[in-house]
């Protein structure tokens, strides 16, 4: 006798259970007709009889995974892989990465003619620009190649020697450090063009993503090897959270500021494939299309656009529709920090949690590149933010709980020439989590429901 025993579980959208067929059996009966065949009577009576009964599943008070126990697990992942490179390695190189930008910057400098005593007024900087450009001044004159007075500054022998081994100086960062080439060419590509770029004559933005530089930013965002570590890190810790829900329970994961796919790329590899939806987001949908190539595989992915800037609700988004929040380094580029953190917690569900990776320190090398943007200074907030946009730990996690987490941690960074560099911060949504109980058993029926095949029952 042949003998199916299973259970069918038919789950919505969302990941709820819906339909449950608990102790079904299928048997295989020979010597017995299908309907329809020569005999003259029907060999296949079976009838349907569907019982209303009380709901197995009820909704009850769950507390979500720990956020400390999260914050442990996604520390673990991202200590693993600095060992494997070694910390102090790293944090070499973020000292090499601002004497290689001093260099190029010192180069820019003496192309557009600075000898001696000068001024933004002098060079014609762009009012928009002046802001970078001053506080670009006043790193070199820490650095002693200038000496700074009353708005003007004048260049020393350290200057000199700065702007003439730029050349020597990129050669031996990528002998030193073969495996951060992104960090290298985006920085001599902005100090390439620093005068124009300054003086408002090129937009920086257009220089970064010009050519072959699109591909550095690529790699430098997914691979780099200042970056993906904290990739792992966060998708370790959304991975444990999914581990941690029912069965069945797909995880909704929101990723903002999503651009090319690095992020995703991690994170997704390391979830139990159709079960959890991810929506990958950025500001402009022109990112989806690379995206999409690199994440083919993933059918689960919808790509949406979504503004920071804006209300979320009135860009086709629901209040309370994810229990995860992702991004990298893009939640410093808002103009208001706070507003922003609201919407994402509007978006999140009671006990959601919200990851992010940032930036906490304006290096010379980071101010070089991505501070040449305009983008980059566009933000409202200076009550918050009064100098530039970038956050230390203890800022991110006040701002969290000013707009309504209920826990914030943050995980530390590498320490650079001027403080920590890339950091992790985590934030958890109050409020009593509902998710569905473990079902009840249902008792065996001893009723049939019978099948035919081709050659028999």
């Amino acid at each position: 006798e042949e003998l199916i025993e299973g259970r069918i579980s038919l789950y919505d959208e969302s990941g709820r259970p819906c339909v449950l067929v608990d102790g079904f059996r299928a048997v295989s009966m020979s010597n017995v007709r299908r309907a329809g065949s020569s005999g003259g009577t029907r060999d296949l009576v079976y009838n349907v009889d569907w019982e209303r009964t009380a709901p197995t599943v009820a909704p009850s008070a769950q507390p979500p995974l720990a956020l400390a126990h999260l914050g442990k697990v996604a520390g673990a992942a991202l200590e693993e892989v600095i060992s494997l490179r070694g910390r102090s390695h790293l944090e070499a190189v973020m000292h090499a990465e601002d004497a290689l930008a001093a260099a190029q910057i010192a180069a820019g400098l003496r192309e557009i003619g600075v000898d001696g005593t000068f001024s933004a007024d002098s060079l014609g900087i762009a009012p928009i620009m002046r802001t970078v450009f001053t506080r670009l001044m006043d790193k070199l004159a820490k650095r002693g190649l200038l000496t700074a007075s009353n708005g003007s500054w004048t260049v020393t022998r350290e200057f000199s020697t700065a702007a003439e081994s730029a050349p020597s100086v990129l050669k031996d960062f990528l002998t030193s450090y073969p495996g951060h080439l992104p960090e290298a060419l985006l920085c001599t590509s902005t100090c390439g063009e620093f005068g124009p770029i300054v003086r408002g004559e090129k937009d920086a933005v257009q220089v970064l993503f010009g050519g072959t530089n699109a591909d550095l930013l690529d790699h430098f965002y997914g691979d780099g090897l200042f970056s993906s570590h904290w990739m792992v890190s966060i998708g370790t810790a959304v991975r444990e959270a999914a581990r941690s829900l029912p069965e069945g329970r797909g995880l909704r994961i929101l990723e903002v500021g999503a651009g090319t796919g690095g992020l995703a790329a991690q994170v997704l590899p390391l979830l139990d494939r159709g079960l959890h939806s991810y929506t990958f987001t950025d500001v402009s949908a022109g990112f989806f299309s690379a995206a999409n190539q690199k994440l083919a595989a993933f059918t689960e992915v919808e790509y949406k656009v979504f503004d920071l800037e804006k209300s979320p609700l009135d860009q086709d988004f629901e209040a309370g529709s994810y229990d995860f929040i992702i991004g990298t380094n893009v939640l410093h580029a808002v103009a208001d920090v706070r507003a922003t953190l609201k919407s994402l917690h509007e978006l999140l569900v009671p006990g959601g949690t919200l990851m992010f990776m940032d930036v906490a320190t304006p290096q010379l090398w980071t101010e070089s590149v991505f501070g040449l943007t305009q983008g980059w200074w566009h933000l409202t907030d200076k009550d918050l933010r009064p100098e530039q946009p970038l956050m230390q730990r203890a800022q991110w996690e006040a701002a969290l709980k000013e707009v309504g987490f209920a826990e914030t941690l943050s995980l530390p960074g590498f320490q650079g020439p001027e403080g920590e560099g890339q950091i992790g911060i985590l934030g958890r949504k109050g409020g009593e989590v509902v998710v569905e109980t473990a079902v009840a058993e249902i008792p065996v029926e001893t009723s049939w429901v019978i099948f035919a095949d081709e050659s028999g029952l």
